[in-house]
């Protein structure tokens, strides 16, 4: 699903007290996957429902099913539709049924927006006809309707006013129950949920994330996995909130955050990439020479990065070869020219990964340098050339954008957009 929760509720969270959990008992406590189908078949016999036994197969479906098994996710729903038809008064065939929409959703199902609708209003119907169900699943139909309307830049008003009332509901279960997976992960979703939809709380949201972590990682461990993924989050969230003291609390909090991930998760690559993202995003409100000092360390960051994959992500070394040109700028002629050669070293293996003989940055770094032809060489020879919307936006490049070599650049790049595709 392209917008995911960062702290997903594990599922024997999401399926407590329902079918699924019935059914998943089954599967776990016997030895084959025939078995199981046997005593789910003993249960449907005593509970004397036909609604109640399509409603137990299909949530058996549900539980023995890989995340990707689209047929299964359907036959389920098929069954479970018929089975409301019979029992439409039934809470937990409607909780299944919104359960079912949602792994059809994870598995790639389309479209989405109509599929986590529908999972939200039979979530909402089984609620309405049994308040004691579990209620944890139509949260995260909430959350991920939330963020695909977030996307498409289509979030209404309704959904605003839903979050709200998630967040609060979520506080007040964390408040009753702190430190638990079943209360501190609906909490951590919603915050990030409505951090990114509601943009005049983003900060706000993001801080008490930054809190509840704080508090919660040395309890439960396994949340440290997060971490680069929560400096992800606070990178992005300072590059949108419109206050710049906001923001650059925002950097500093991703920078610190970051930097905890390298610590804790010393063989993750994201935790390096990403630190050494937050020192390059932290040097832009800072002076010179602090920015200077912080770039050596993200350069150092960036090059750990680039040994753990044997120099053999050409993505890695472009990041790199950046780094290095924009430390260019803040340093002594001497050292700058060790830079330059540096990112022009780390562009050319980047290209050699691809298989292609230059990458356009190579071109950039000879136009810095004044070497005319080579830049023309390496512009006719690489395949990487970006729109001009994205050459505007290289980290560094503001200064150069009134440069003769700048301005000659965009105008390749505009013929190259234009021309017919082979």
């Amino acid at each position: 699903m392209p917008s995911a929760l960062l702290w997903p509720i594990p599922a024997q969270h999401l399926e407590a007290g329902s079918l699924l959990q019935v059914t998943r008992a089954a599967l776990e406590t016997e030895a084959t996957l025939e078995a199981a189908k046997d005593k789910v078949e003993r249960l449907a016999k005593a509970a004397k429902s036909e609604a109640m036994t399509l409603g137990l197969r299909a949530s058996l479906l549900l539980v023995a099913a890989t995340p990707d098994d689209m047929p299964a996710f359907e036959a389920a729903e098929d069954m479970l539709h018929s089975a409301i038809e019979k029992a439409p008064e039934d809470g937990r065939l409607w909780q299944a049924m919104g359960i079912a929409l949602l792994r059809i959703a994870e598995a790639g199902g389309q479209p989405l927006p109509e599929l986590l609708q529908g999972a939200e209003a039979a979530l909402a119907k089984a609620q309405k006809l049994d308040v004691a169900l579990n209620r944890l699943a139509l949260t995260q139909a909430r959350l991920l309707l939330a963020l695909v309307e977030a996307a498409a830049d289509s979030v209404t008003l309704e959904t605003l006013e839903g979050i709200d009332a998630e967040l609060a509901a979520a506080e007040a279960r964390y408040k009753a129950a702190p430190l638990q997976v079943v209360t501190l992960l609906p909490l951590l979703d919603t915050l990030q949920v409505s951090a990114r939809v509601d943009p005049d709380n983003t900060a706000k949201r993001l801080q008490r994330i930054v809190a509840l972590l704080r508090v919660a990682v040395p309890k439960l461990p396994e949340l440290k996995k997060t971490l680069p993924q929560l400096a992800e989050l606070l990178l992005s969230g300072a590059q949108t909130v419109q206050d710049e003291d906001a923001a650059f609390a925002l950097v500093k909090q991703a920078n610190l955050t970051a930097n905890d991930a390298v610590t804790l998760l010393p063989d993750a690559l994201d935790a390096r990439v990403l630190h050494g993202k937050t020192l390059i995003e932290l040097a832009g409100y800072v002076d010179d020479s602090d920015a200077a000092r912080l770039l050596y360390v993200a350069l150092g960051r960036f090059e750990e990065a680039v040994a753990m994959t044997e120099r053999r992500d050409a993505s890695l070394l472009i990041t790199l070869g950046n780094a290095h040109l924009l430390h260019a700028r803040l340093v002594r002629d001497g050292e700058a020219d060790l830079h330059f050669a540096d990112a022009l070293a780390n562009y050319k293996a980047a290209a050699v990964v691809r298989g292609h003989r230059h990458t356009f940055h190579e071109a950039i770094v000879h136009a810095l340098l004044g070497d005319e032809d080579a830049a023309r060489i390496a512009l006719e020879d690489c395949k990487d050339l970006p729109s001009p919307a994205v050459l505007l936006t290289l980290p560094g490049m503001e200064p150069y954008r009134e440069q003769a070599w700048f301005t000659e650049l965009l105008d390749i790049a505009r013929q190259a957009e234009k021309a017919p595709s082979d």
